[in-house]
């Protein structure tokens, strides 16, 4: 076996006993001002090392996160140093629908995610088609219901992974409530946490899953868009709780008074982000997952 032969089985072996180990596994990391303050070419890098930064798919939503945040023109050259992660890390694939749903507008400010998603998802050592066992509906709700259920509840859902392998199986996604305004004690975990929960005792390995945000586009259709939740962290609230900030990502019942906005505290202001009434919304939102190979 040569040098770099075993390497890759130690690096995989590693994997599949790490995962062996574990029976819970956190969805969100921590935002980290480190990766706000930074050019985009010394983000790339940082995740590109990261530990947090576990598959193909959170690579890309930080690379999406920062092109939130800052100008960067991506060129074909970038694909060579994405695939050059991909390959160091020994990372699979990610679904096509993933990049092909992933959120855009037509902003001036997202001409630069544009870029990027339309030359990851023409590059097949980057993305695959695969069936629909790759992807799941892990929990829908209203959007009116959203910011109450997922950051002021705590939420304790079955769901299972449409795979063969799993078949039989019912894991548990889990939300911790925001105490008193204060967000650290919120969590968002799935796994196997107890076997009376669960239909039965897992005996073999988690499966390595990513989750994401999804929005229905519109109530006469059926189409939905994808928002990447890696790096969201620890969602805030104002002093009425009904505006809410959950990195990128902001949901407001009321009238939003500049004196109640929280922006500095998940991203800088200057970020272009999603906005999302929730009074009398009756449009569907949900946490999906991808099962990575």
């Amino acid at each position: 076996m040569c040098k770099e032969d075993f390497a890759l089985f130690v690096k995989l072996y590693e994997q599949k006993t790490s995962s062996t180990r574990r029976s819970v596994v956190s969805v969100i990391e921590s935002s980290d001002k480190k990766y706000v303050d930074a050019d985009f070419d010394t983000v790339f890098d940082m995740l590109a090392s990261s530990k947090s930064c576990d598959s193909l798919y959170s690579f890309f939503d930080g690379l999406y996160c920062k092109l939130r945040q800052t100008e960067y023109a991506a060129d074909d050259s970038i694909l060579d140093r994405i695939i050059a992660v991909k390959e160091q890390r020994c990372w699979s694939h990610m679904d096509y629908n993933y990049v092909n749903r992933i959120w855009t507008t037509v902003y001036p400010s997202h001409t630069y995610i544009n870029i990027l998603r339309n030359l990851i998802i023409s590059c097949d050592k980057l993305v695959k088609k695969t069936d629909v066992a790759a992807y799941m509906v892990v929990s829908e709700y209203s959007f009116t219901d959203f910011p109450k259920k997922m950051f002021c509840e705590d939420q304790y859902i079955g769901f299972e992974v449409p795979h063969p392998k799993y078949s039989g199986h019912t894991f548990l996604f889990s939300t911790t409530a925001v105490q008193e305004t204060k967000s650290e004690s919120f969590t968002m975990k799935w796994g196997v946490f107890d076997e009376a929960v669960c239909s039965s005792r897992l005996d073999f390995p988690l499966p390595r899953l990513h989750f994401a945000f999804e929005r229905q586009i519109s109530a006469n259709n059926l189409e939905w868009q994808l928002l990447p939740l890696s790096w969201c962290g620890k969602p805030n609230c104002d002093n009425t709780t009904t505006f809410w900030s959950w990195g990128y990502l902001k949901f407001y019942e009321n009238e939003i008074k500049q004196s109640d906005m929280i922006l500095e505290m998940n991203g800088p202001s200057s970020w272009h982000c999603p906005l999302f009434c929730v009074r009398n919304n009756e449009l569907r939102c949900r946490i999906v997952a991808y099962l990575i190979n």
